[in-house]
Parts: C-alpha cells; structure tokens; sequence
C-alpha cells in the first residue's frame, strides 16, 4: 500500500484564520462589582518580559519545593485622565447612554484621537433617570517609554452608588488616576490582550 499523502489537520479552526484585531483595545463584556466608587479596571500597554527565579510550592507540582525560573510579563501603567462621564437607563434591550458630560481640563493631545467640542451641550440628569455612570478615560503616551503619541480612548465602570460615583468624578476630574488607585498590591486581576494576528499557520 502507498502511504497516505495527508495528515491529521493541526490547531484549532475556532481562531482560524487569525487576524489582526481591528482595535489594540480588548472589549470587556462584563464588570464586576464593589463597594468603593472607583474604576474597575486600569490600562496598560506592555514592556517587555523578564523572568523571576522563585520557590515552587504548588503541592502538586513535580517540581515542589524546589527553586525554578518563571516568565514574566512587564506591563507599563502609566496615569489615565478623565475624558467624560457617560450617564447610563436600563431598557428592555440593554443599556442606553441618555447623556455624556465633557470634562472641563481635558489635554491637547487627546485632539489627536477626537474631535473637541468648543461649547459643552449635555447636561447632568437628575438621579432618577440614570441608573450607571461610567467613565470614558484616555491615556497619556508622553508619560511612556516609548514613542506612542496617540492616547487610547476606553470606557471603564465605576464601583460604588450613584451618588459616590458622581463625586469621585467631581474629585478626580482634570487629575491623574494612578493604577495605586484602582488594584492593591498583591491583588489577584484579570488581564485582557489583544494578539497581533499570525494568519495562516
């Protein structure tokens, strides 16, 4: 008999093709919850990797108890700003966005991503029609180590009532919100990436 000429296809056809993500931004689908009116996420753009040498004790690891390397991913955090406060209805279909207010100290270089209206137009609504306030923050390049220039733009929840929500963005609006703010040391979090795309494979 003549060998076969074909072999047992290789990778997953759920990611196939993969292709390059149309944003460098993840979507997050579902927040979580808290008590402290603050954001429930933070934005980071990634540094590079390291390794840490450490002592295994996992106690099912076959390597228990004994020194080994791990790869670790550097994340560079640096200080978000707000853009806007976007004031949220529960409908029948979903969230609806009935206003969005403008912060007043907003930075020249977010004119590179949008437009800036000159006149603010909205106004905030009274506490019984909104049931969400959310927080549209950008990030500031001229603060990384690299050569980015252009700010990302990214919608992010805030914890708390509605009325602790609207005072934080009264106290931090024009400041800079710093990743201490946001995570605890040796907190556990979620991250969410974007991957470049490697096509056919």
């Amino acid at each position: 008999n003549m060998p076969s000429k074909h072999k047992p296809r290789s990778g997953s056809l759920q990611f196939w093709p993969r292709v390059r993500s149309k944003t460098s931004k993840p979507r997050i689908r579902t927040w979580t919850k808290d008590n402290d009116a603050k954001p429930l996420a933070f934005i980071g753009y990634k540094a590079g990797m390291a390794h840490v040498i450490l002592k295994d004790n996992k106690p099912t690891s076959m390597t228990k108890g004994e020194t080994i390397s791990v790869p670790v991913t550097i994340v560079e955090c640096p200080a978000i700003k707000i853009a806007s406060s976007r004031f949220y209805k529960n409908t029948i279909t979903g969230k609806k966005i009935i206003s969005e207010i403008l912060s007043e100290k907003i930075d020249k270089s977010l004119k590179r991503k949008i437009n800036i209206p000159k006149k603010q137009k909205a106004t905030i609504p009274s506490p019984e029609d909104y049931d969400e306030v959310r927080i549209l923050v950008y990030t500031q390049p001229n603060k990384l180590s690299n050569s980015k220039k252009k700010p990302e733009l990214m919608e992010i929840s805030l914890g708390g009532k509605k009325e602790d929500q609207l005072t934080f963005i009264k106290e931090n609006e024009g400041k800079d919100i710093i990743i201490n703010d946001v995570f605890e040391e040796n907190e556990l979090t979620d991250i969410h990436a974007v991957t470049k795309g490697k096509g056919f494979q």
